[in-house]
């Protein structure tokens, strides 16, 4: 049917090519840069439309005893990214503008449930004042995710001051709590 010799010359004619091609292959390679900056930004929010929260102080079940005190909105949460540099970690810190008389206003920020990477541990109940005050430390590189249902959980209170409540006042005062993220 075929010529011996034919095949075998057609065979060595193919198997010398292959040597030969793969004898010519060479690679080249190139570098692939990154740019990655010191992240860190944040977000306050909830499922719905509106982070304010809102405390109503009324008649008291007892006359004689402190004001009944009834909270709404008290769901929101701190989303955030952080890159770090090297071993540093960022804080997020939280103050109020001013503070009302006669009331303390409490916070507390659950450390993340959700998201990836070094989010940070909460740093328990603290009374808000008008200086800064670590809620989350030691976050390193991370994401909370983003919406009203991820991230640290921020729950609110208030206790009235026995020795301010002379200076409370009948009034409908707005309180600012100022979120900061930094290293």
């Amino acid at each position: 049917m075929f010529d011996k010799k034919v095949v075998l010359s057609v065979a060595l004619l193919v198997l010398g090519l292959a040597t030969f091609g793969s004898a010519q292959i060479r690679s080249e390679s190139h570098n692939i840069n990154f740019t990655i900056g010191n992240i860190f930004v944040l977000d306050v929010d909830n499922a719905g439309t509106n982070t304010d929260v809102n405390f109503t102080v009324s008649d008291p079940v007892n006359p004689g005893a402190q004001p009944a005190v009834a909270v709404t909105n008290n769901v929101n949460y701190l989303n955030y990214t952080s890159v770090v540099q090297n071993t540093k970690t960022h804080k997020i810190s939280a103050k109020l503008t001013d503070t009302l008389p006669g009331v303390n206003i409490h916070v507390t920020a659950t450390a993340p449930a959700t998201g990836y990477g070094s989010r940070g541990t909460s740093n328990g109940s603290l009374t808000l004042t008008k200086t800064d005050q670590a809620v989350i430390s030691g976050i390193g590189s991370c994401w909370t995710g983003t919406g009203g249902t991820e991230g640290a959980l921020l729950t609110y209170s208030i206790t009235f001051d026995d020795n301010n409540f002379a200076s409370l006042l009948s009034a409908t005062p707005v309180e600012v709590v100022t979120y900061t993220i930094s290293d």
